[in-house]
This record gives structure tokens, C-alpha cells and sequence, in this order.
């Protein structure tokens, strides 16, 4: 009789030990499966340590080193909520960031002046409330209507003021202009008035052109251009804009130049294409239910509600269209939303939802993994998500996964796996405590701290990849960013890189197997396991002489590739730490049992593993 496994795959909670698939994994942790083969993460690497009250972060990529990320500003944050967005325009030569959070008003700064920590400025200029004051030159055959607006060192312009219509002739026109009042000048760098006037056409209508630009500091402009020298001028643009409402809770930015954001009161805001200070009122759609966050994918955007989720499209604010979906799946946790390039995803009180790109259908993409009581216990209000290739990172933020055995929701007592050792001999062996009863989520190994972590790729053309991780310390936020991909961690005061391709250290995985259940008991007394070893591997080569041969042996990352566990009927019946790919591994022998399992511990990439009830056999596996 034997057993093989190749092409490793992943959890599948829902199914019992006995009935899973023969490469499924009971349980798995730290482990990349992609490949199909059984390979580790790279540990976390330290990047940037953090002021003690920092719960979010932003990176700025070194001018001359974009891609170098150890040479990164990093902007720190005491918001745990605060969504940094880049100008949404080419060659932006200011180098604009603007900032959005439930906690502060909508703000943005330049590049240069958060190099130099100088404070961002508030975004959007409110326009003139007082008319200019125009005096006509003397006559009654021309009849004009002069405004103004408010112009930043950046361009950005206000709405106009009210208008001063009067009539007079061709030649010499005053207009009076009032100054900007603190309220406005106060965090705003407005630098500039422009001046519109009236031309008349044919129809009997009027459009504004802009006359001229002149300095914020002067009041009084003499106005005698003829209507055939402006008229060619540049038209009003900003009928309609006006700064952001203060209650926008976040942003997202969409194609086309377009920041969308939502308030307090359910209302959906888009900033004007290409002009991130403007969003005007007739934008605005509304939703029924309370905005929890939102995504972006293609040319589509979701909003991630109490209730349903909604989709909108549009290539213009001013034609949005926005629809529920059927899908009753509230979403629980604003920062487990991921965008990504086949739709948007998010974490139900049922599971982790996907939105597919352009179809606008969503499903739950965990249900054929998870009960709902399984995943009710993982704590999914606590998640918060980001991408890794195309799968989804999650980690549980300041807690762990409640791993155990479930029971209506609840976790029962003892099922973490840290039953004591109770003394019993079997077969032979003394029990050391680790006991397996075929509920493949109790197992919890050799740690104080449990798994906080998962990563879930759905169903691959060979495995699934669903399989915990866990990083040494609280997580208290994730930051994807946008510039590499890469995904960071703040924990203990810090930035972490995780899984960096240049870091040499491996992490640790473990990886243990269904309960392969046999017609009749079974013995089996050989095994090989044969894998390679990572270049970038920093343990030096195992000699036998260092060989561990203790039974009751934890794994020691700092000196050992692999140790295997072998179970019968549930119970541990060998650990052997590993030192070369494919050696032979003898089992003790003298019992038989119906049920088999194992476990690899390690740092190494195993290709398979091999277990037989005769030497003879195993050559033939």
C-alpha cells in the first residue's frame, strides 16, 4: 500500500479530514502554493521605524530611484482610515497628493512641501460671495455682466461670484473687486483673480470669457477690450465647481482623471475630470444604504454598503450610472476591500465576496470552503485585506484567527490544539500531547501566538490555495502600494515588507495532510521526501552528526530544512528531521491502523512525499 502527494494544495475547512481530496491540507500555514509544489514565504523584512502613533502610512518613491523602495519617504499617519490619492493627472509638475479620511476634511499638498513637513492645504476654494462693483463707460448701446473668481498657485480655480450687469459703450469699464476673505485665504494659496465678461450672440444668449488674470492683491482692473479680442478667449470653466463637503469619508480614484469619494449621508461625489479640487453638486448620486467603502475595477467601481453592494459606470461623472446588485452580502470592514484587476472583493458576515470585473455579478468565492460558522468564528469584522499576485492577503487587525472546532459559531473549550501531554504510552511511543481527531482546524503548532493571517486564491487548475499565515507580532494595518504592488505591515513600531524577493530568510510553513483511511489497517514502515533547497537559503548544509533524533522535538528554523511527522490513528508515531531530498525514512513498525496522516515542518521546496508498507513498495511509488 502507498502514499503519494504532489502538487500541494491547500485547506478546504468545510470538508471533514477523511473526505478531503488526496493532496488537500488538514492544515497549512506560511505556505506558498501556487506552484504546486510546497515552498515558504520570505520573512518580513524591516523597512522604516514609525512614530508610536502611527496607524497608517504612504509611500513616496525616491525621485531618482522610483523602484528602490529602502530609499522611500514614508508618510506617516495617526488615522487609521486616511486614503492617500496621486494628482490624477500626467506630469503633474507640482507632484500633488490629496488626503481623505472620516476624521478630517478633504486636504492635499505638493510633494516638495511634505519633503519639507509643511502642512497640506485645504482642498477646494469656495467661491465669491460678493459681486464685483463695474462701472460702465457713459452710454446705453452695450450691456455686459462682469464676474470674477479665485485662482491657487496651483490653477485651481473657484466658482464664480456673482455677476454685476450694466449697461454702457464700447471704451473704459471699472471693475471693483472685493478681497478674499480670511475664511478662504486661511490654508489655501490663492495667489490670483481672473476676470469674466458677457459677450452676446445670436440667439440672444451670452457666454462668459475671461478678460484678463490679474493679482489677488489688486482690487481695481480697467477693462477695455473690445468683445473681437476675447473672444477668442479662454470660456468660464467653473460654473458648477465648488470644494468637496467636509463629511467625504474616503476616496478611490477612477479612470479618466476622476476622484470618487462618498459622505455621511450616502451621497456618491465625483471630483470634475482632471480637476481634483472642483466637485460639483450635480454629480452627485445617492445610495440607500450606509457607504462602508468602496473599490475600483476597469472602467467600473463598486460601493460597498450595509446592504448590497453597488455597481456604477461611466466615462464622465455627469453620466454615471449606478445599480445594486442582488447580492444580500453587506460588507463588514472597510479595510478588508481590495481592488484588483478581476473585480473588487470585500468580507461578509458569510464570506469573502467578489465582484467580478464588468459583469457587475458578485458571488461569495469562500462558500466551498467554509461554513458559515467556520467562517463567523474567524472574526471577519476584524479583517483587513490586500493582494499578493492574484491572491487575497488578509489579516486579522490587533487579534488572531479563532482556530478551533466550531459548534453553532462558537469556539469549544480545548480545541485549540494545547491539550497537555497526558503521560499515556501507545504503541510503544509516549503520547507527548499531540493528538489529531479529525476536526483539521483545532491543530494550533508549538506557538503562544496563533495564526492572524490568510491567504485564499480560490480554486487553482491543480490545488486550492487557501492556508493561514501568520506574522510575529500585532498587526495593526496593511498598506498596498500602488507604485510596486508590494504589500507592508505596521507592527511593533514599523513598517514591514512582506515576503520581499531579495530577503535571503525563508520563513517557516507547516503543512499536514488529510487522514488517508484505508479497506483495512495498515502498517507503514518507509518514506522519502524529496525537495530542493532555495538559493537565497541561509542555513548551512545539515550534517548527520547534528542529526535530532528526539522524539518530542519542536522545529528549529535556525539549523534543520524539514522534519516529518508521521500519525496512525491520531496519534504522533515519528518525527524525523530531514537532511537530504529523498533519503530513506524508517517508520516504526510492529502496529497497524486504519487512518494515516503527516506533517511537514520546514523551509525547504518539497516536491512530494512518499509513503509505503515496504521498502520494496516505496520503490515502485
Amino acid at each position: 500500500m502507498q502514499i503519494k502527494v504532489e502538487n500541494f494544495a491547500g485547506m478546504l475547512p468545510f470538508k471533514t479530514d477523511a473526505l478531503l481530496p488526496e493532496t488537500a491540507a488538514t492544515y497549512c500555514n506560511n505556505a506558498w502554493l501556487y506552484h504546486g509544489d510546497l515552498r515558504p514565504f520570505r520573512v518580513p523584512t524591516e523597512l522604516h521605524a514609525l512614530k508610536t502613533t502611527t496607524q497608517s502610512i504612504y509611500r513616496l518613491p525616491d525621485v531618482n530611484e522610483p523602484n528602490n523602495i529602502d530609499k522611500s519617504i514614508w508618510l506617516e499617519f495617526d488615522d487609521p482610515y486616511m486614503t492617500v490619492i496621486r494628482a490624477p493627472m500626467v506630469n503633474d509638475k507640482w507632484d500633488r497628493y490629496y488626503f481623505f479620511s472620516p476624521n478630517a476634511v478633504p486636504t492635499y499638498n505638493t510633494r516638495e512641501r511634505l519633503e519639507a513637513g509643511l502642512p497640506n492645504y485645504l482642498l477646494g476654494i469656495p467661491g465669491p460671495i460678493d459681486a464685483p462693483v463695474v462701472t460702465p463707460a457713459a452710454g446705453t448701446t452695450v450691456v455686459r455682466s462682469y464676474v470674477y473668481t479665485w485662482v491657487s498657485e496651483f490653477g485651481e480655480e473657484s466658482a464664480p461670484s456673482p455677476p454685476d450687469t450694466e449697461t454702457g459703450t464700447a471704451g473704459s469699464w471699472t471693475i471693483t473687486i472685493p478681497s478674499p476673505p480670511t475664511s478662504v485665504t486661511d490654508a489655501r494659496s490663492i495667489t490670483e483673480t481672473r476676470i469674466y465678461r458677457t459677450i452676446a450672440d445670436g440667439a440672444g444668449g451670452a457666454t462668459y470669457y475671461l478678460v484678463d488674470t490679474i493679482p489677488v492683491t489688486t482690487t481695481t482692473y480697467t477693462d477695455t477690450k473690445e468683445d473681437t479680442t476675447i473672444s477668442g478667449a479662454t470660456q468660464l470653466p467653473s460654473g458648477a465647481w465648488q470644494p468637496p463637503p467636509n463629511d467625504l469619508q474616503g476616496a478611490v480614484v477612477l479612470p479618466n482623471g476622476v476622484i470618487c469619494g462618498w459622505s455621511l449621508s450616502n451621497d456618491i461625489w465625483f471630483c470634475d475630470p482632471y480637476h481634483p479640487h472642483a466637485w460639483p453638486a450635480s454629480y452627485v448620486v445617492s445610495v440607500e444604504y450606509v457607504v462602508v467603502g468602496m473599490g475600483v475595477c476597469g472602467q467600473s467601481f463598486v460601493i460597498c454598503t450595509q446592504g448590497p453592494p453597488y455597481v456604477g459606470t461611466g466615462v464622465h461623472p455627469s453620466v454615471m450610472s449606478i445599480t445594486a446588485t442582488a447580492l444580500k452580502e453587506p460588507c463588514l470592514s472597510r479595510r478588508s476591500i481590495v481592488s484588483a484587476e478581476t473585480g473588487v472583493f470585500y468580507v461578509s458576515r458569510n464570506g469573502l465576496i467578489q465582484i467580478h470585473f464588468g459583469a457587475g455579478a458578485g458571488e461569495n468565492i469562500t462558500a466551498p470552503f467554509f461554513s458559515r460558522q467556520q467562517w463567523a468564528a474567524l472574526q471577519p469584522e476584524m479583517f483587513m485585506g490586500g493582494r499578493m499576485a492574484t491572491a487575497y492577503l488578509g489579516f486579522v487587525q490587533r487579534g488572531e484567527l479563532v482556530v478551533g472546532v466550531v459548534k453553532d459559531g462558537s469556539i469549544l473549550p480545548g480545541s485549540d490544539g494545547s491539550e497537555p501531554d497526558d503521560g499515556l504510552v501507545y504503541d510503544g511511543l509516549v503520547d507527548i500531547g499531540d493528538e489529531l481527531d479529525g476536526i483539521h482546524n483545532q491543530f494550533r503548532p508549538y506557538v503562544t501566538q496563533g495564526d492572524n493571517g490568510f491567504i485564499f486564491g480560490g480554486a487553482q487548475p491543480q490545488n486550492t490555495t487557501f492556508t493561514y499565515v501568520k506574522f510575529d507580532g500585532i498587526v495593526e494595518s496593511l498598506f498596498q502600494d500602488e507604485y510596486s504592488g508590494e504589500l507592508f505591515i505596521i507592527s511593533k513600531g514599523k513598517v514591514w515588507w512582506w515576503d520581499k524577493p531579495q530577503q535571503p530568510l525563508n520563513s517557516s510553513y507547516c503543512w499536514q495532510s488529510k487522514q488517508f483511511q484505508f479497506p483495512a489497517a495498515q502498517a507503514f514502515i518507509a518514506a522519502k521526501v524529496f525537495f530542493s533547497v532555495p538559493p537565497e537559503q541561509a542555513i548551512p548544509q545539515p550534517t548527520e552528526a547534528e542529526r535530532n533524533t528526539n522524539q518530542t522535538q519542536a522545529y528549529d528554523p535556525s539549523r534543520q530544512y524539514l522534519l516529518l511527522r508521521v500519525f496512525a490513528g491520531g496519534k504522533q508515531v515519528l518525527v524525523r528531521e530531514i537532511q537530504r531530498s529523498g533519503e530513506l525514512i524508517q517508520i516504526p513498525g510492529g502496529f497497524k491502523r486504519d487512518f494515516w496522516q503527516f506533517r511537514l515542518e520546514g523551509q525547504v521546496v518539497v516536491q512530494n512525499v512518499q509513503l509505503a508498507t515496504s521498502v520494496k513498495e516505496l520503490r515502485n511509488v
